[in-house]
């Protein structure tokens, strides 16, 4: 049913962790991993270990809508230098046939694991906004996402105080849209 609320060219913005959305919209063939949250994932089979078959085409698909997650996402992890980001939990969260977009015994550059840091921001009122490079990426994605949207639904998010940050930079896009004609608030 949630699905069928969007079409082509949509993009959402969560704040939340959760891949509940992408799982959904993967089901349904709106979104795949390799682009659908703003940024390219490699999804070579050379990449990574596959646990069974061989890579679904829908994930071999580019995205019909993007996910953009400001602050971060259960499943990202990055390089200590924080260049790459690459996804896990693939097999758990979208029934993929492997675990990770990336080979865990590493490269010559990271010799350990090479995704080692998850990409979250914590709840508090300082964030590090620049501790990972596709966090800003995926900020200048969602301004200008909402500095170009003809409708714009806020779902379950409340501006808390205490995401000053957030508040401005939403803030920041919508006055730069004169093209939004309906902003709902459910």
């Amino acid at each position: 049913a949630i699905s069928r609320a969007f079409r082509a060219g949509d993009t959402i913005i969560t704040f939340n962790w959760d891949c509940l959305l992408e799982s959904i919209f993967r089901r349904t063939g709106l979104w795949s991993p390799k682009d659908g949250y703003g940024f390219q994932v490699d999804m070579n089979p050379g990449s990574f270990t596959m646990r069974r078959g061989k890579i679904p085409a829908l994930s071999k698909q580019p995205s019909n809508i993007q996910v953009l997650k400001p602050h971060g996402s259960i499943n990202w992890s990055a390089t200590p230098d924080g260049d790459d980001v690459g996804l896990e939990y693939l097999d758990l969260i979208f029934g993929m046939p492997f675990r990770q977009s990336f080979n865990p015994q590493g490269d010559e550059d990271f010799p350990e694991w090479p995704f080692i840091e998850g990409v979250i921001l914590a709840p508090t009122y300082t964030k590090a906004y620049h501790q990972h490079p596709v966090l800003p990426a995926t900020w200048d994605h969602a301004i200008a996402a909402l500095s170009r949207a003809h409708e714009i639904t806020v779902v379950g998010y409340s501006l808390p105080s205490s995401d000053l940050s957030s508040r401005e930079l939403l803030a920041y896009a919508l006055r730069q849209n004169n093209r939004c004609k309906k902003i709902q608030l459910v």
